[in-house]
C-alpha cells in the first residue's frame, strides 16, 4: 500500500520586484517567472525523463509542482502569486521536513535585500520580491496535517 502526501499552497508576490523591471507586461512576467524558478527549483512529473533535473521535494511518481501567475494590474500592491500543489507517492511523515525546509528556504531567498549588488537582472528581481503572505498545507495520509505559514515580521516559517 502506498503512502501519499498531499500538498496545496500559495505565495503572494507583491509588486515591488516587478517595478524594477522595464519592458512590456509579457516580458516582465517572463522575468519574474524565471526569477521565481531560480529560487523554487526544478520540478518533474510522473512521465518526465529520468535525466531531467529536480530540486524540489519528490515522491516516487513526481515532485511538487508550482506555477507563477500574474494577477495584479497597474498600481496594485499584489503582483501575483505562486500556486503550489502535489501528490507525493511513497512520501511519509519522515519526509515532511524536506517540504518544510524547501518552503522556508525558498521564502527566505525571496525576502528583500536592500543595498545588494546584483550580478544580473534576475538576481535583482529575486532580491526585490516582497512576500507578505504564504501558506502551505501538508496532509500525510494516515498521519498528521500541517499548516505552514510565513510570518513576514519575524521572517520565519510557523508550523501549526
Amino acid at each position: 500500500m502506498s503512502q501519499w502526501t498531499h500538498v496545496a499552497g500559495i505565495i503572494r508576490l507583491d509588486s515591488i520586484g516587478a517595478t524594477l523591471l522595464r519592458g512590456n507586461k509579457d516580458e516582465i512576467t517572463r522575468q519574474v517567472k524565471e526569477a521565481a524558478e531560480k529560487i523554487l527549483g526544478y520540478t518533474v512529473k510522473f512521465d518526465s525523463p529520468a535525466e531531467q533535473p529536480c530540486t524540489v521535494p519528490t515522491g516516487s511518481e513526481g515532485s511538487l509542482q508550482y506555477e507563477v501567475v500574474h494577477t495584479g494590474g497597474d498600481g496594485e500592491l499584489a503582483w501575483g502569486h505562486v500556486a503550489i500543489w502535489g501528490d507525493l507517492r511513497d512520501f511519509g511523515e519522515e519526509d515532511v521536513p524536506k517540504i518544510t525546509k524547501w518552503f522556508e528556504e525558498s521564502l527566505l531567498k525571496m525576502k528583500p535585500r536592500p543595498g545588494t549588488q546584483f550580478a544580473n537582472k534576475i538576481d535583482q528581481v529575486v532580491a526585490a520580491f516582497s512576500i507578505r503572505d504564504a501558506v502551505l498545507s501538508v496532509n500525510v495520509e494516515y498521519g498528521l496535517k500541517r499548516i505552514l505559514t510565513w510570518d513576514n515580521v519575524a521572517q520565519k516559517l510557523l508550523c501549526r
